[in-house]
């Protein structure tokens, strides 16, 4: 046959290629995507536990205690940062574990690439090239000796926000008279009466849930025996944090709450 006689692909023939193959990238773009966020979320979980971990040894180097309890650690990578408290200085529980560990990116999940924004941008949470995290810690876990902890298997230590910042979040966050939004470092005895009120075990605000939300409006969990697992935040209730009364997820006990929940007027307790 010669070239003449060869019949090339008509129009049709050719848009029904096209076609096809638009067809197939449809349907293996979703499976990939899908592929992706699962490899994500398994280096995302393998972080947590490395924290996990770390604190551990911390916890094994510290006669069994926990780091202090505290609203939030500013800067928490940065040994220079002001103030250096004993999260943030060279001997810190922050410092320790970024020494710890072999990467800071073991402090963020690849899934998050949002960062804080407006107003709490404005008040200098943006991440930096050494303090970028968007893992919080359990303020029910801290400031308090390792063997105390009943359930240990069942109270979350470690959860995700769906924002990255130079500040590690203590949430929920143990509060004292006088000292409501736990600014200062606490070692009171948990069995002292008044002194061990809990808030923000989540916060939905401008309509969205920000704590526990980083995967597909769920999050990784390492819970204080160093298991780990993902579950969705809406199945999350304030007993899973240690907190008492054991409450359902609900816009209403955020951590703005239109009527009850963890208000100043009614916060939560520890349940040991």
């Amino acid at each position: 046959m010669s070239q003449t006689d060869r019949r090339a692909f008509s129009l049709v023939e050719l848009l029904v290629v096209i076609g096809i193959i638009a067809v197939l990238i449809a349907i293996v773009l979703p499976a990939l995507n899908l592929a992706r966020e699962a490899a994500r979320r398994a280096t995302c979980l393998s972080n947590l536990r490395q924290v996990a971990q770390g604190l551990a040894v911390y916890v094994a180097q510290s006669n069994g205690w926990m780091p202090p309890t505290i609203y939030t650690v500013y800067n928490y990578a940065e040994p220079d940062a002001y103030p250096p408290t004993m999260w943030g200085a060279p001997n810190g529980a922050a410092n320790f574990l970024t020494a710890a560990l072999p990467k800071a990116k073991a402090f963020h999940c690849p899934s998050v690439t949002r960062e804080l924004e407006g107003t709490m941008a404005a008040y200098g949470y943006a991440p930096t090239a050494v303090s970028d995290t968007n893992y919080l810690a359990n303020g029910f876990c801290l400031g308090r000796r390792a063997s105390s902890l009943r359930r240990s298997s069942q109270v979350i230590l470690l959860h995700e926000s769906a924002s990255r910042s130079n500040a590690v979040f203590c949430r929920p966050t143990r509060s004292y008279p006088g000292d409501f939004y736990g600014i200062n470092y606490s070692y009171f005895p948990l069995a002292k009466p008044g002194y061990h009120n809990y808030q923000q075990w989540h916060q939905f605000i401008d309509g969205v849930e920000n704590y526990a939300n980083a995967h597909n409006d769920g999050s990784n969990l390492v819970f204080f025996d160093g298991h780990g697992e993902y579950r969705k935040y809406k199945d999350l209730r304030s007993g899973d944090y240690g907190l008492v009364p054991d409450e359902p997820w609900s816009k209403t006990n955020s951590q703005f709450p239109d009527a009850g929940g963890n208000s100043i007027g009614k916060p939560y307790k520890g349940a040991h």
